[in-house]
Formats: C-alpha cells, structure tokens, sequence
C-alpha cells in the first residue's frame, strides 16, 4: 500500500510509408511517449474522542478536561486489501497528556483479516511523561482478505491518556491550555511518509465549585 507506480510507453520510430521511399519524398520519422502515474489504495487513519473519566452533572464535560482526568480516545485504522510487515501506529500527543502504559486495546470485529499481538513503546505501568509519543507495533504480518470490500478493512485502537500538571497546562480563564494530539500509521519499507490523523482538541479547564 502507499505506493506510486510511473508507467510510460515509447515509440522509439515510426515510418508512414512502407517499402522504399518514392523519389523527392523526405523521409518522416516520428517518435511519441505517454507516460501514466497511478497508486494502490493508501491507508485510512481517523481519531477521535470517546470520553473522560468525568461525567457527573457538576464535572467537566464535552471536550473540556482538567487535571488528573482520564481521556480516552478511538484510532481508527483502515488497511488496504493485501499484506503488510510490521503496522505501527504512533499516538503523538502534546505536553499537557500523558499515555496511561499499557491501557491500549484492539477491537477487530470489522477487520476480515488477520492481525498480529500489540507491542507498545515506551512499555512499563503507570501514566507516560506529558508530551511522550507511543508507539503500537503489531509485529509479524497483518493480512487484509481481498474481497473489494472497503467496509471491512478496519481495526479500531482504543488508549487512555491522563491530562497532565505542568507548567504548559492552565485552566485559567482567558488563558486556558489546549491540547492538540494526533495519530500516525506506517509499516515497515514504507516507500512514502506516514498517513496521520486529523487534529482532536480538548481544552484544560479549572475546577467549578
């Protein structure tokens, strides 16, 4: 998947008139190329918001976050038909969240494939420093059924992150901290740059007694 494919054609010669030229007649010889560039399908990548651990009617809601809260997010990950080496999707997150290690499930109930164990780095227990990108490697082959059906090419990646106390996080009103993060996926001999995620935002906000 990913890659782009030149195919071009040339006439090196070509000759209107068969046999022997008639006397005065120049000789034309006329060369063309026609050169088509196409691609195999690329991946699909989408992220989103799924929740916070902050749901009481006096607790921050929506997208507003604050410290200490659990947020957790869906990656949604479409492989194109046919086999890849070692899939690896990044979640690139900002200063203010922390990866919860070891937090991360797969759902691939809408996959007709196959797709190897999960492996993420940085790997241990506890929450990640703010900031700190994790990578999701699923080693070995991930193999996608060839059956020209878009609709179950996809594996969703489910993590938690914890909204961080540092010195880039304020919920102060009028300067509140948002938290812009990302995802990304690529494979091992990837012949073009990783496919990434829109942004998702959540914004730090204080405390409401």
């Amino acid at each position: 998947p990913n890659t782009v494919f030149t195919n071009r054609g040339d006439i090196l010669f070509s000759d209107p008139i068969n046999g022997a030229f008639p006397n005065g007649i120049t000789t034309r010889l006329d060369t063309a190329n026609s050169t088509v560039v196409f691609s195999n399908r690329n991946f699909g990548l989408t992220k989103t918001l799924q929740g916070t651990s902050e749901t009481g009617a006096s607790d921050s809601i929506t997208t507003n976050v604050q410290i200490g809260e659990a947020v957790s997010y869906v990656v949604a990950v479409t492989v194109p038909e046919g086999t890849v080496t070692n899939l690896a999707v990044t979640d690139i997150l900002p200063p203010g969240l922390g990866y919860v290690l070891n937090s991360a499930t797969v759902n691939v109930s809408t996959l007709n494939g196959t797709l190897p164990d999960l492996s993420e780095v940085p790997g241990g227990t506890g929450v990640a420093p703010g900031g700190s990108n994790v990578t999701f490697t699923f080693s070995g082959a991930t193999v996608v059924t060839p059956d020209n059906d878009v609709n179950n090419n996809v594996f969703n990646l489910y993590l938690t992150a914890v909204v961080r106390d540092t010195n880039t996080t304020t919920g102060v009103s009028g300067n509140t901290s948002f938290l812009t993060n990302r995802a990304a996926v690529t494979y091992l001999g990837n012949p073009r740059p990783a496919v990434t995620s829109g942004a998702v935002v959540v914004r730090a906000i204080t405390p409401q007694v």
